[in-house]
């Protein structure tokens, strides 16, 4: 697992990505998160597509 930066004009959060996703995500890529969710971890908040999610790399 390691953890990623997304920003948008609304600002920054965190993005969790876990086994293959780790790769697909590049600097500066956009990705889409279906069916995922966020939670609350030391007080910031994270994103993750988990287990039933699907994280979405556009080319």
């Amino acid at each position: 697992m390691t953890t990623a930066i997304g920003e948008d004009d609304s600002g920054r959060i965190k993005i969790s990505l876990w086994d293959k996703d780790i790769d697909r995500v590049k600097v500066g890529c956009t990705v889409r998160i279906r069916n995922g969710y966020a939670r609350l971890f030391r007080d910031e908040v994270h994103v993750s597509s988990g287990m039933y999610g699907k994280l979405e790399v556009a080319e």
